[in-house]
């Protein structure tokens, strides 16, 4: 098996490893995997293939605990960070250096210009400062140029550098099974909505839920539930912008986060998903099969704040499983519903 990987395609490899392996798309399964494939740790993925398929999470827990891969990772981003810093203080040092260079070489321009002033200088005196000056001219040019080579290398390895911590945050926010967004970004999303004007003004929150999904799974297992859950998922993302974040925020729960969008868009948006989700065949998972969607929209400047506007979203997906699922409802609503989950759920400990 190929274990190396692209910046742009690890996430989706790892997720593909973890699914033919049948292990839970849990932070530390994941953690796991890269380690073994991503970050070519021999010994960690011998020890995988030798569990096979559909390991139990207390043998990936052990194996989690013995190869310290939580740990591992801490140690690459403070690795990452050390070689930030290390070549911003190269660079800042040879800035240091190259501006003492320049303010020598100008003092030797303006001395020489002060020693001349007002004298008859001889030819072989003109000579001797000609070469003295050339000299120095060089001298400061090639240092120059060594600085520029030294400052593009360091520039070159800060943007890998910034690659791969860009890697590790998506790895950290990126649900595994739908490439969706996780809570872990739901939650910083969340929190970013009431600290800025703009997006208190211009944001909305949709909550979705996959009708009947527990009897789908308990009838057809666990396998046509995730190709349904990646269905729904690629459909959500087909539909929305790049104003629109989506996320994946439970068993079968996902959740858009909408800027900029007046209140009649984000409606259509939704009942856009809803129906092109109704309308999908999924004969080739089962035959027959029919997924439906209900979904919940509430304004930020409907609630006072994120825990308010997430409970309020919820209030409004629950009128829709009320009554009838399959459908789209919108905060206010004309029958007040209760309020029963919170986002808090998905803030991290």
């Amino acid at each position: 098996m190929e274990n190396t990987f692209r910046q742009d395609d690890v996430v989706g490899r790892i997720g593909q490893l973890m699914r033919k392996a049948g292990v839970e798309g849990r932070p530390r399964n994941y953690a796991l995997f890269y380690e073994a494939y991503a970050g070519d740790n021999e010994k960690l993925r011998s020890h995988l293939e030798v569990l096979g398929v559909n390991p139990t999470q207390e043998q990936l827990d052990e194996l989690f605990s013995q190869h310290g891969t939580e740990a591992e990772h801490g140690k690459r981003m403070e690795a990452a960070h050390a070689r930030i810093e290390g070549a911003l203080g190269e660079v800042l040092e040879l800035l240091t250096r190259e501006q003492g260079s320049l303010e020598r070489y100008l003092q030797l321009l303006d001395s020489t210009a002060a020693g001349m002033e007002g004298k008859n200088v001889g030819q072989e005196a003109l000579l001797k400062i000609a070469a003295i000056l050339v000299k120095a001219t060089n001298n400061t040019v090639k240092q120059c140029q060594d600085s520029n080579d030294t400052i593009t290398a360091r520039s070159a390895e800060l943007q890998e550098v910034k690659r791969e911590l860009e890697t590790y945050k998506s790895l950290a926010e990126t649900d595994h099974l739908t490439q969706l967004w996780n809570t872990r970004a739901f939650s910083r999303s969340m929190g970013r909505i009431y600290k800025e004007n703009r997006l208190q003004l211009m944001s909305s929150l949709v909550i979705l839920d996959i009708d009947r999904f527990k009897d789908v799974n308990d009838r057809h297992g666990h396998l046509v539930g995730d190709k349904i859950l990646q269905v729904v998922a690629r459909i959500m993302k087909s539909k929305c912008g790049p104003h629109v974040s989506v996320f994946r925020v439970g068993g079968e729960e996902f959740a858009l986060i909408v800027e900029g969008g007046s209140d009649a868009s984000t409606e259509k948006l939704v009942e856009d998903i809803r129906k092109a989700v109704e309308q999908h065949a999924f004969d080739d998972l089962v035959q027959g099969l029919a997924v439906t969607i209900s979904a919940g929209i509430c304004k930020a400047v409907d609630a006072s704040h994120s825990e308010d506007l997430y409970a309020k979203a919820d209030s409004a997906l629950y009128a829709s499983k009320s009554q009838g699922r399959n459908q789209v409802s919108s905060y206010p609503l004309s029958n007040k519903a209760s309020q029963r989950k919170n986002w808090m759920l998905y803030q991290e400990e």
